[in-house]
């Protein structure tokens, strides 16, 4: 046929960041639409930038969601300190 190729559609592959999958809206959302994606077939990483892998979530994600546990919660001293500490979670997550 005239025109006619083979394309071959990769599926999506998402990470998503939040801090935690506790209690609240913000962490239900998340947890929905990354269990949606999975369900359209991509890719997803779930990024929890202040969960420790001992913390249970209160939202569960969906099986197929590879979560990752940063633990990324520092106390910060001040300003500085504070701005080291953004910039090693950005570090972190990139």
């Amino acid at each position: 046929m005239a025109g006619s190729r083979d394309v071959r559609v990769r599926p999506f592959r998402v990470t998503a960041v939040t801090g935690s999958l506790e209690a609240g809206g913000a962490e239900r959302i998340m947890t929905l639409l990354t269990g949606a994606w999975v369900e359209r077939g991509w890719d997803v990483v779930l990024l929890l930038t202040l969960a420790g892998p001992a913390q249970k979530p209160f939202f569960e994600p969906a099986p197929r969601v590879h979560v990752q546990h940063l633990d990324l919660y520092r106390t910060s001293h001040g300003a500085v300190d504070a701005l080291a500490n953004n910039l090693r979670r950005i570090r972190m997550i990139r």
